[in-house]
């Protein structure tokens, strides 16, 4: 008799939650969100740096019109950002 081969199923490996909060993340965003501390709480440093940026080069030299750029991002970051930079879910 001829033995059967059941063929493998890929599996899919599903990454745990991610150890960041999103509260945490939406108060830091609501809080300190011109300065970019919401991004770097998650792990977006790139995006942190240039929010911190604008804020202080462009705060200083165009009367706080770089704040008001960066609070508007920060806004919209804290509506639409569910994930980490890692691609984890905050929980």
């Amino acid at each position: 008799m001829e033995e059967q081969t059941v063929p493998s199923s890929p599996t899919r490996k599903i990454a745990p939650p991610s150890s960041r909060n999103r509260g945490v993340y939406i108060i830091l965003g609501i809080l300190f969100g011109a300065l970019g501390f919401h991004n770097f709480y998650a792990g977006y440093h790139k995006a942190g740096f240039w929010q911190i940026s604008l804020s202080l080069v462009l705060g200083v030299f165009t009367a706080g019109i770089g704040v008001l750029i960066t609070w508007i991002w920060a806004l919209l970051d804290i509506c639409t950002v569910t994930v980490d930079a890692e691609n984890r879910k905050m929980t």
